[in-house]
């Protein structure tokens, strides 16, 4: 019974089967339909301007530009372009014009408007920061944290320079500054596609180390009276007071332009925590700004934070690789894909012309400039590359400017390896699925360090020194100089925490008593408050030039003996110093034994020039 159920079913699936074979099969003449349209390609144009933190020093890898622009790989615009590529398949076109050092007049004149690099018409993004150089905040970092620099008048006085600049409502002051960077980019581009974002700078020291240090001042033959201030507090008061200021000067040009601008205001809060600590003595292990002698800070396997040992001043108080690509994912939370992104895609006006008759449009895009080391592997990046009728079937290579192609690939990125010095072109030839070509092309610097300086040119051949830093003058760079001459101790009284008590020291007998020849008794520096600056001090009004030989901070000149004395005014020769006054230490990040002082003037200008 079962068996001949089985043997039913069997034959009715056959006869079905049958059954459908006798409907008619299609034409076989009939037209394929056209293919569907592709997606519109979305294409970004983003550039960077501004100074050393947007530029990305002390992150490291830095591309050709001239030795000392400091233009990193590693920075946040970078992190923010590879995750607009990436995540968002936007063909991103990413510009790089920032510098080390720049004002806001350099970013004007060199950026915006330069002869050489100015900002590209068709910039669709455009991002700065800018104005910590204006008001000389090198300095302030110079004589509030850096061993012998530092003194509590030194520190109050550059302070003050700064917060008047920062305060000021004239045509020198921040407010006047950025705004005038605002209009620059809004008159030189063709209309209000582009938009623009402000990046806020991040503290520089944590709030955790209650940072204070004070300085001996003579009172009489046995004993000091101190100076002490709080620098910590008053350093992350006038920070906080530079980010009120970019933000209502954000908020008034956006009130009356229709060119918006974006002010990344929360980078002083994802910062928390994460800053130097401005002890000699003590390091955060979690710091995602480099501190003095530092580089290209990374995170280790332990969760703390690790860097590479750098005399490269310009490197020196700069977001580290962590804090770089912090910033730039505050970037993408923040800006996310800007509303600017264009759409490039071939139409036609009445729908007269058939798609597959539409040509097809192909643009080649090597991001570039690059410089590099020899024998060391170098990614070369294409992904702005594009064709309107899909994807990209070749990409061709010339890596020795001979406009011979020598490699060829499916992808957008190559990984290459120079065996010799190389300083020319590199060029890229890619094809469309029609066959429809384009062309382009970068320079490249290939190096025996990879530091943008040729070999017989390079003051340290063998070791990266970017900036061809020399502080001591001796034509040896600061990085393969075993002794670059930076001081390694403080002023003579200067010391970290509160004052010590003075405490007399008695005499073990009448013939010890010193006699003084002059006047034991001169008038003291009185101690000033965490908020207050001495009364004996004048105002110092804002200056249109940051030049550090023109700011009126107390110049330490130290005499032929091997311990500096400092300005005399403050420190006379005579006054014994307590040992309490002193640091008991050397900082850890300081990895060669203590040099013989400097033979010249540490305070060249600009040094060290920590500054945006």
């Amino acid at each position: 019974m079962r068996k001949n159920h089985l043997k039913s079913l069997f034959i009715l699936i056959i006869a079905f089967l049958l059954m459908l074979g006798t409907f008619p099969s299609a034409r076989a003449d009939e037209p394929t339909p056209p293919p569907l349209p592709r997606p519109p390609i979305q294409v970004a144009n983003v550039v960077l301007l501004g100074d050393s933190y947007s530029a990305g020093n002390g992150a490291g890898e830095y591309d050709t530009a001239a030795p000392g622009h400091y233009r990193s790989r590693k920075n946040w615009a970078s992190h923010y372009v590879n995750w607009l590529s990436s995540k968002n398949q936007i063909y991103t076109r990413y510009t790089n014009l920032a510098k080390s050092g720049a004002t806001t007049s350099m970013v004007i004149d060199e950026q915006i408007k330069g002869e050489k690099e100015p900002l590209p018409l068709d910039a669709d993004l455009v991002m700065f920061s800018a104005g910590g150089n204006d008001g000389d905040f090198g300095k302030v970092v110079e004589t509030c944290f850096a061993l012998f620099y530092r003194s509590p008048n030194a520190c109050q006085l550059s302070l003050k320079h700064f917060q008047n600049f920062v305060n000021d409502r004239g045509e020198n002051g921040l407010r006047a500054r950025t705004t005038a960077i605002f209009q620059a980019i809004t008159d030189r581009l063709p209309d209000d596609h582009a938009q623009i974002v402000l990046m806020g700078y991040p503290n520089l020291l944590t709030p955790k180390s209650n940072y204070v240090f004070h300085q001996c001042v003579q009172k009489d033959a046995w004993s000091c009276s101190y100076q002490e201030f709080a620098a910590g507090d008053e350093i992350r008061k006038v920070a906080n007071e530079m980010a009120m200021v970019q933000q209502k000067t954000v908020d008034a040009w956006n009130a009356e332009h229709p060119h918006k601008v974006h002010y990344i205001d929360s980078v002083r809060e994802e910062f928390e925590g994460h800053e130097p600590d401005p002890s000699v003595l003590n390091k955060n292990d979690y710091r995602w700004v480099n501190e003095f002698f530092e580089t290209e800070g990374y995170l280790a396997e332990s969760g703390k934070t690790e860097s590479h040992t750098s005399f490269e001043k310009e490197n020196w108080y700069h977001p580290n690789k962590i804090g770089h690509e912090r910033m730039g994912n505050i970037l993408t939370r923040k800006v996310g894909v800007p509303s600017s992104v264009r759409t490039v895609q071939e139409t036609t006006p009445n729908g007269d012309v058939p798609y597959p008759e539409i040509p097809e449009t192909v643009s080649a895009w090597i991001q570039g400039p690059y410089a590099h080391q020899i024998g060391k592997p170098l990614t070369l990046d294409a992904r702005g590359s594009y064709s309107t009728r899909g994807d990209l079937v070749k990409y061709e290579w010339d890596l020795d400017g001979d406009e011979q192609y020598e490699i060829e690939s499916t992808e957008p990125t190559l990984t290459h390896t120079w065996e010799s010095e190389y300083v020319g072109d590199i060029h890229l030839r890619v094809t469309g699925p029609r066959g429809f070509t384009d062309t382009a092309s970068t320079d490249v610097m290939i190096t025996n360090d990879g530091d943008s300086t040729p070999y017989d040119q390079d003051n340290c051949p063998e070791v990266n020194n970017h900036g061809q830093t020399d502080y001591d003058g001796d034509g040896i760079g600061d990085e393969c100089d075993t002794t670059p001459g930076y001081p390694q101790e403080d002023q003579p009284g200067v010391g970290e925490g509160p004052a010590p008590t003075p405490t007399p020291t008695p005499s073990s007998s009448p013939s010890a008593t010193p006699t003084p020849t002059t006047d034991p008794t001169p008038t003291p520096i009185p101690s000033a408050s965490a908020s207050a600056t001495p009364t004996e001090q004048p105002s110092i009004a804002p200056s249109n030039s940051p030049d550090p030989s023109t700011a009126p901070i107390p110049t330490l000149t130290p005499s032929g003996s091997p311990a500096p004395t400092g300005d005399p005014s403050q420190l006379p020769p005579s006054v014994p110093v307590p040992t309490s006054a002193t640091p008991t230490g050397t900082p850890t990040q300081i990895p060669t034994p203590t040099p013989p002082p400097p033979s010249r003037s540490p305070l060249k200008p600009g040094l060290p020039r920590t500054g945006n």
